[in-house]
């Protein structure tokens, strides 16, 4: 034990100690001199710093700590203690100190045939693209820290998780701990059902719905919106994940039917309708390549999968519809999402924001349209520290909601090659996952894994035109980040060994 520490010690570099414990030293005595004149806040600050310093030298408890802050923390402390919610920017901070630690295996080490995974070039291009519209789009430096933290939070996580020298046993121990998290929601959903959503009942006046409080520990604000369809998505995705295993013979089927209840239970207490859609393409994507190959199972999982559906379907039109039938509740749906009414107190709708957003550009304004207005342009929900900056969502279009989703949000901050290269990282790391699911195939687990990163991409893609967490809920983004780093990561390391023999 002591000769793997010692050649543990050896081989890792000290820089990103040094760095955070000077940075967390000179803060320290900066916060100590400001205590007397600022209050409790300073020191709950200088606390944080030393707290801090201690996590951020080791690069696994950064990590853990980003993923449990980030699924479980965050958004219990913004729902049960509000005055606590700050802890969320404890999630980007954690990501990129990891960077730190990349950075020093950088410089201390020998460099490899292969260094970087091939998909983070169209990680790099989006970056760099990003940082161009915002320069060319300046709307000052906190405008510009605002736009970049939005999107930018959670990158550090995955450029961590792709390049830091883990073991593969510690990155299945995340994937295990994604599967706690998922079991654990249906506890928070029940309570928040049974005694928090009757409590908002007399809110349907001011066009908050009740049961958007159900998110489980995705957050929400009690007298506001909240993160139902993070959790729906959550959920869906690792039912998915399981049925892969199970595909693959990774996992017998008692698992999949003990588990099956305690996920999808808390789908069909919120309001989530979207799920619904998210479960059929999920089952389809799993199912697409067995429909010739194995076409009984194929039939049995279309025909759980439309029980379902119909399940969910009359639970919103009897519960949360008024009475409707399904019909009536399929049509409100159409009539919500793709009419000209406006979505909550927005004058938009989901997709009437991105009609909106083609009225207003085209060959008129060519470089608005190909790279858009800068980061956070059609943000209009800024943290209270930073009100001072103005954007398009909260001037010239106050009140109609650009930003309502993540889709119309890209296409105003970064224009259509933006997105473009948005949907291009989407597609490269989905053909990734494609790539080591065929790699691993007399691997049970691996394959069932890596097919199941595939769903996953896709449920995160299928977020983007539904709600704007892809964009700004440093909550959803540790898990969209995290399926980008897993698969960078084996992605390296499968190259690697592929060099090698």
């Amino acid at each position: 034990m002591a000769t793997a520490i010692l050649n543990r010690t050896r081989s890792s570099s000290v820089l990103p100690i040094v760095v955070i414990v000077t940075v967390a030293v000179f803060a320290a005595l900066l916060f100590g001199l400001l205590v007397p004149f600022m209050g409790p806040y300073v020191g709950g600050g200088l606390a944080v710093m030393i707290a801090g310093a201690a996590i951020a030298t080791s690069r696994l408890t950064l990590a853990w700590s980003a993923l449990f802050i980030g699924i479980v923390v965050s958004g219990l402390a913004q729902l049960y203690l509000p005055q606590y919610a700050v802890v969320r920017w404890l999630i980007p901070l954690a990501s990129w100190a990891l960077v730190l630690h990349v950075m020093s295996q950088v410089f201390s080490r020998e460099r490899n045939t292969v260094r970087f995974p091939q998909e983070f070039i169209w990680v790099f291009l989006l970056f760099v693209f990003a940082l161009f519209s915002a320069l060319v789009n300046w709307r000052g430096a906190v405008g510009f820290v605002q736009g970049a933290k939005l999107y930018f939070q959670l990158w550090g996580l995955m450029i961590g998780l792709a390049l830091l020298p883990w073991k593969p046993k510690t990155l299945d121990r995340f994937l295990v701990f994604f599967f706690l998290a998922a079991m654990i929601q249906l506890p928070f959903a029940l309570h928040q059902y049974i005694y928090i959503v009757p409590e908002r009942y007399g809110l349907w006046m001011y066009g908050v719905v009740p049961l958007d409080v159900v998110s489980g520990t995705f957050g929400a604000d009690r007298l506001g919106s909240g993160k139902n369809m993070v959790l729906s998505a959550f959920l869906v995705l690792t039912f998915s994940f399981l049925v892969s295993l199970w595909k693959s013979g990774a996992i017998r089927v008692w698992y999949l039917i003990l588990s099956a209840p305690i996920l999808l239970v808390p789908v069909f207490l919120n309001e989530s309708k979207y799920a619904s859609l998210m479960l059929a393409f999920s089952m389809f994507m799993l199912y697409r390549k067995d429909v010739v190959k194995r076409p009984v199972q194929a039939l049995v999982m279309a025909c759980a999968t439309a029980a379902l559906l119909a399940g969910l379907l009359t639970t919103y039109a009897t519960q949360f519809g008024h009475g409707r039938t399904i019909e009536e509740t399929l049509q409100y749906m159409i009539d919500t999402n793709f009419g000209t009414a406006g979505y909550g107190k927005s004058l938009l709708n989901r997709v009437t924001a991105i009609t909106f957003w083609a009225e207003k550009h085209g060959l008129e304004n060519l470089p608005e349209t190909l790279v858009g207005h800068g980061l956070g342009s059609a943000h209009d929900t800024a943290e209270s520290y930073l009100s001072s900056v103005k954007s398009l969502a909260t001037t010239q279009y106050a009140g109609y909601g650009i930003g309502l989703t993540s889709f119309s949000m890209l296409l105003w901050d970064i224009g259509l090659l933006g997105f473009s290269l948005v949907c291009l990282v989407f597609w490269s790391f989905f053909r990734a996952a494609s790539r080591l699911s065929d790699a691993y195939r007399a691997d049970p687990w691996r394959h069932g894994v890596f097919e199941g990163m595939q769903v996953a991409l896709f449920c995160c893609f299928m977020m983007i035109p539904h709600n704007g967490a892809f964009a700004v809920d440093a909550v959803f983004q540790t898990l969209v980040f995290f399926v980008f780093g897993y698969i960078a990561y084996w992605s390296l390391r499968h190259r690697r060994s592929a060099a090698g023999a």
